[in-house]
């Protein structure tokens, strides 16, 4: 297994039962925007993350809310995990985001001072 390979996005993915209250437009613009920070990251200089990743591949993450409340991991990381797998494809990181090629966990979610996603990318192959 090689090392991890770690990115903060300076943003949360909403939670799937906040998402689908909206607007298409809406949902359409939020998507755009967080995957619109994730892309740069991946390829940030001095960190950048290896193309193509080996399969299998591991993501976690661990997402940072401003605010003490009662926050359900499968809601907040479907949204993500569908998000950041499609930029994944989309650039060539991965050749699909089907089960066998990737493996995404409930996301860990913690009360930090800003809203923020840290990303743990494993490659197991």
């Amino acid at each position: 297994m090689t090392s991890p390979y770690v990115l903060t996005i300076p943003a949360t993915a909403p939670s799937f039962n906040e998402w689908r209250r909206w607007h298409w437009s809406k949902q359409e613009r939020e998507r755009i925007s967080f995957q619109g920070l994730v892309w740069p990251l991946l390829c940030e200089k001095g960190n950048v993350c290896p193309r193509p990743l080996k399969p299998p591949v591991v993501l976690r993450a661990v997402v940072s809310r401003p605010l003490e409340r009662r926050r359900d991991s499968g809601n907040h990381g479907a949204l993500l995990w569908k998000w950041f797998e499609d930029v994944l494809v989309m650039r060539g990181y991965l050749s699909d985001d089907t089960h066998d090629l990737v493996t995404s966990m409930p996301p860990r979610i913690v009360v930090g001072e800003r809203a923020q996603t840290v990303v743990l990318i494993e490659e197991a192959g």
